[in-house]
């Protein structure tokens, strides 16, 4: 493929010469790897048995390009997956998205990114590939997964899958609003189906928490402008992530005031992003749908360091004198 207009020019069919081959299956498949038992172990395993229990004995290569494209600095990944894809890899064939099925993000944020995430098929894939990692382990481990599964859905009271992962939906969104507490404005917005069952399944497992943690774990629900938020008090309020689910969108946060600005979003109190003249360009780029897109304007993180130099000039300054480093009246020549 053509890279025009970037620095780095490379064809796809070459791009493999560029970075090393991740898994050379013919060279080293039937390597046998170290085993607790050694040589002598009744059963090997081998690097292709490896391979296909996390689903990777499809995975040919993966090549990346990058360079200047413009003002923006572009970067293309190339990942050569053959179908039919298992395991890991069975995650990558997922449902599109576009930038209108994204949730209302904030105005002049420093970063997102969003992918389709099917948490229903990520659950299967996982709990298969835990049965097959117990595969490879000695006979008397068998029936370890099943059953520390059940023991744990005993205890919550209700199917893990059907109370929890069959109720999200297929959008994730993370993004970042370093203009909240000094970068702890991180929010991570989820598509839910139906977030009434979903509410009572997670208060259920945070309530056994509760009971467990002597004091150091408290569930709280608080209102804010109408909208209930679930408040987790962690340390005795040091930590206090908070999420809400309403409507079609479970929105978690480090911090509650990242959770209460998303509510003051959807009910259109507060400038909702658009993307300005230069994403547009770059967006231009690519295609309408995709599964999974990264973007980030380090500018405003520049600015934002910029503007903490002097704090940091005067820490710096007070812990060098107390120290003894430098004499008290000692000054640099530039403030």
């Amino acid at each position: 493929t053509d890279k025009q207009g970037m620095i780095l020019k490379v064809p796809l069919d070459r791009a493999n010469e560029l970075l090393p081959l991740l898994f050379r299956r013919e060279m080293f498949g039937e390597m046998p790897v170290p085993h607790p038992g050694g040589p002598n172990a009744p059963r090997q395993i081998t690097v292709m048995q490896i391979l296909e229990t996390f689903g990777l004995q499809n995975l040919d290569a993966i090549a990346g390009v990058s360079g200047y494209k413009g003002r923006s600095r572009w970067s293309e990944t190339y990942v050569e997956a053959p179908a039919p894809r298992t395991g890991l890899l069975s995650l990558m064939d997922c449902e599109p998205i576009s930038l209108e099925e994204l949730p209302p993000l904030p105005f002049g944020m420093d970063w997102f990114s969003a992918s389709s995430m099917d948490a229903s098929k990520l659950y299967d894939v996982l709990l298969e590939i835990a049965h097959d990692v117990e595969a490879l382990g000695p006979p008397d481990a068998a029936g370890t997964v099943d059953g520390a599964l059940a023991q744990v859905e005993e205890t919550l009271g209700f199917d893990l899958k059907t109370g929890v992962f069959d109720h999200l939906g297929n959008v994730a969104c993370l993004y970042g609003d370093q203009r909240q507490s000094f970068g702890l404005g991180v929010g991570l917005v989820l598509e839910v189906n139906d977030g009434a069952a979903l509410q009572k399944s997670l208060e259920s497992m945070l309530a056994l928490v509760q009971e467990e943690a002597n004091g150091e774990f408290v569930v709280r629900h608080v209102e804010k402008h109408g909208h209930e938020m679930t408040l987790l008090e962690i340390g005795r309020g040091i930590f206090n992530p908070t999420f809400s689910i309403e409507g079609n969108w479970m929105c978690i946060g480090l911090l509650p005031q990242t959770v209460e600005a998303f509510h003051l979003r959807t009910d259109g109190e507060l400038t909702v992003w658009e993307p300005t003249e230069s994403y547009q360009e770059g967006f231009a780029e690519l295609p309408a749908e995709f599964t999974s897109i990264s973007s980030a304007d380090p500018r405003k993180t520049y600015r934002a360091l910029a503007g903490l130099a002097p704090i940091g000039y005067s820490i710096l300054i007070g812990v060098l004198r107390e120290e003894g480093v430098i004499p008290g009246d000692f000054e640099f020549p530039f403030t």
